[in-house]
């Protein structure tokens, strides 16, 4: 049969490992990144000598028994090595970076054992259907401290699973149990050669579900760096979602629109500085997600503007949570990381009123903007001062 066709599948396997490779190392830096990048490419070692020993052992004349051997025991090493550095993972993410020196030793041990093992216990080539492949006591060898290293690291994930977030656990259990079967399948049916298609998956499934760069961009997309809250590209699209499953009836879905906009932030910055008028707007934002609990969504939607959407909240509750806001955030209270000094009084200028019996969420909203400005101005007014110039 011809080698090409044979192996075609190992060359898809290595290209998409390679480009899985080039994106996760151009699009800055993940969690984990270091970790996934050693299981690429070992997974890529994997489909390399998976192409040379098929290659070696369907073309006995070009290489010598004994190199054909230790491409044998690297091809499944790099294997070995995947599944021992999975195991190294897991117990860091379990007992912590400072206890996981014992964790290391063991995946050592793993690995050395193994090798050992692979050098010294006999290894068949047989003639399979269409394929030669490897067989004996050496390959079951490799086989079984691969799938001892998969269970530790699936026992450890089930026995400490809030030690992980939900989504990591998941991944890494169904990672696991797929190599497993993976394994099995090998063990069956020799002549699939299925290990190096197995890691390829397994890497690229860890990649999205773990480093998961699509998550990430889209948190940069709709989160506020200063402050962490919901920022205007994501107010946009939730707005347009929730008009649309709420329709032209925000009332009978409860809607309570709070609008707010920070006082004085402009003197702030004047007087003491941009880095003061961060700390302001960092504090503001602190107050609002403490005080605002129940709120569906908190967004910063302008330098000094924040706005807070409830849906189907009993109205005292809103009142008694905006009413937490004003006291955590009151007129005339210093905050972490704002000094004293200037005329201004540290304050929201607030906004809160309940969607009417027809309105859309839009409408809503805007009558929370126009209170929240009588009061602002309500504010300059009371304490005299120029909004031109504050």
């Amino acid at each position: 049969m011809n080698l090409l066709l044979i192996l075609r599948s190992e060359f898809v396997c290595l290209m998409a490992l390679l480009l899985l490779l080039w994106y996760a190392s151009i699009h800055g830096a993940y969690d984990n990144i270091k970790r996934y990048r050693a299981l690429n490419l070992l997974a890529i070692g994997h489909v390399v000598f998976d192409i040379i020993t098929v290659t070696a052992m369907n073309d006995p004349s070009t290489v010598s028994p004994a190199i054909n051997r230790i491409c044998h025991v690297l091809f499944y090493a790099f294997a070995i090595l995947y599944c021992c550095v999975l195991l190294d993972f897991v117990i860091e993410m379990v007992f912590g970076e400072a206890r996981s020196k014992r964790g290391k030793i063991i995946t050592a041990g793993i690995l050395a054992l193994s090798l050992i093992a692979m050098m010294i216990l006999p290894m068949e080539y047989l003639e399979g259907d269409g394929i030669s492949y490897g067989t004996g006591p050496a390959v079951f060898a490799g086989f079984a401290f691969a799938a001892l290293a998969l269970l530790m690291a699936l026992l450890l994930v089930m026995t400490y699973g809030d030690r992980f977030s939900e989504h990591d656990g998941r991944v890494l259990i169904l990672s696991m149990l797929f190599l497993l079967l993976v394994i099995a399948i090998q063990i069956a049916v020799p002549e699939v050669l299925f290990t190096g298609a197995g890691l390829t998956l397994t890497t690229a499934g860890i990649f999205v579900g773990i480093i998961d760069p699509v998550s990430k961009f889209r948190h940069k997309a709709y989160y506020d760096t200063m402050t962490g809250l919901r920022n205007q590209n994501c107010y946009g699209d939730d707005i347009a979602y929730l008009r649309k499953e709420l329709g032209g009836n925000a009332y009978a879905h409860g809607l309570i629109y709070v609008a707010c906009d920070i006082n004085g932030l402009k003197q702030v910055n004047d007087d003491l500085g941009h880095a003061a008028g961060d700390d302001y707007i960092r504090a503001a934002a602190k107050a609002l997600n403490d005080s605002l609990e129940s709120a569906y969504a908190i967004y910063r939607t302008g330098g000094d503007e924040f706005c807070a959407i409830y849906i189907d909240d009993p109205a005292e509750k809103v009142g008694e949570e905006v009413a937490k806001l004003r006291r955590a955030f009151g007129t005339g209270q210093e905050h972490d990381g704002i000094r004293s000094g200037t005329k201004t009084k540290y304050s929201f200028s607030i906004g809160c009123v309940a969607a009417k019996e027809g309105e859309n969420i839009l409408d809503t909203a805007k009558r929370a903007d126009t209170v929240m400005m009588e009061e602002k101005r309500n504010y300059y007014r009371d304490n005299g001062i120029d909004r031109r110039r504050h």
